[in-house]
Order: C-alpha cells, then sequence, then structure tokens
C-alpha cells in the first residue's frame, strides 16, 4: 500500500534497506468454471472451506475453483470480484499483493505471476485425461503436445498436469497452439 516510494520510506526510518521488484499479482490457476460439471448446489456456510468439509468439491473437479468466494472475502482492499464466468477476478489497481487471497484458498487456485510471466497452464487438475474430460471441458488432459512442442523445454508434463519454467519460457505461444483443450493461455 502506497507504492515503492512509501515503502522505500518506511525501510529508511526502520534502518532496512528497501529494493524494487518486478510486481507480482494473484493469478486464477484454473478455467473450469461454469463449464465444470457441478455435483450438488451447496447451501450452508458460504465459503470454499466450508462446502469442501462436506465433500472432496461441489465441482466434478476437486482440484478447481469452487467459485464460493472465500478469496474475494479474505481481500481487504476490494481488489478481487466474483465474474460471472464462476472466478475471482483481479483488479491490479487495488491489489497490494499482500496475499490473503492465496492463502483462502484451499484448492490453492490462486498463486502470485509476475507481470513477465506471459504463459499460465489454466487448470491444477492431476486426474488422467480421461477423468478430466468426464468432468471438465477445459481441462489439461496431460497429452503432452504442448511440451513436445516447445522449442525451449520450458514446460513438462508432471502427473497429467503441465507446468510451464518461467525462467525457460520466451512467451513464444507454441504450446498454446497445440493444446487440444486451450488451457494454456498467452498474456
Amino acid at each position: 500500500v502506497g507504492g515503492f516510494d512509501t515503502a522505500k520510506a518506511i525501510g529508511a526510518l526502520m534502518g532496512q534497506e528497501v529494493s524494487e521488484s518486478e510486481p507480482e499479482y494473484p493469478f486464477v490457476r484454473c478455467n473450469g468454471g461454469k463449464s465444470c460439471v457441478t455435483l450438488y448446489d451447496y447451501e450452508g456456510v458460504d465459503g470454499c472451506k466450508a462446502a469442501l468439509m462436506l465433500c472432496d468439491s461441489r465441482k466434478g473437479c476437486s482440484y478447481g475453483c469452487l467459485g464460493l468466494g472465500t478469496c474475494v472475502r479474505a481481500c481487504q482492499f476490494d481488489a478481487l470480484s466474483m465474474g460471472d464466468d464462476g472466478f475471482p477476478h483481479v483488479n491490479k489497481n487495488l491489489c497490494t499483493s499482500c496475499g490473503n487471497c492465496i492463502a483462502a484458498c484451499p484448492n490453492e487456485i490462486l498463486t502470485f505471476a509476475k507481470e513477465s510471466e506471459k504463459v499460465h497452464v489454466l487448470c491444477r487438475s492431476h486426474d488422467k485425461g480421461k477423468v478430466v474430460k468426464s468432468v471438465c471441458e477445459n481441462g489439461c488432459i496431460g497429452c503432452k503436445k504442448c511440451e513436445k512442442e516447445c522449442p525451449e523445454g520450458a514446460i513438462k508434463v508432471t502427473n497429467f498436469l503441465a507446468e510451464i519454467d518461467q525462467e525457460k519460457c520466451t512467451g513464444c505461444g507454441a504450446c498454446a497452439a497445440v493444446c487440444p483443450q486451450g488451457i494454456i493461455e498467452v498474456r
């Protein structure tokens, strides 16, 4: 809160050196939303953790976003809101990167992403492709097409889920172009 100049002034008062780093913001690693099968309508304590106490997930994918807004309520700066697509959306102008939303998400859907990180996998499922396809139109099926296509070796499929090494990724988009599920996003 207050930006780098404020942080630098506070650091000086505390006798600490403060250096500027690349901004990081919460990023939603799920693309299922309303395209993921809903197993039941949840009516109870309003929150993702409470819903998970009843069952693995109210959604067909136990790894995905539940869409109940626990992360939104954890944000003290009104930087998150639930969209019509069933996902939290981040307003970078209000976000302080405090991480409260990330800590509040029981399925670890939110993570920090730097502005320079242009390619992201929008799935967290480690289920086999057949299981993923049966519950979600937009989940990673572990086909490894992205891994084979990447000229930098920046993407690997481990336990049926593509993961990107942001240090190696050049943002060329070759992986996204061959993804049959459309779960690799190039920003």
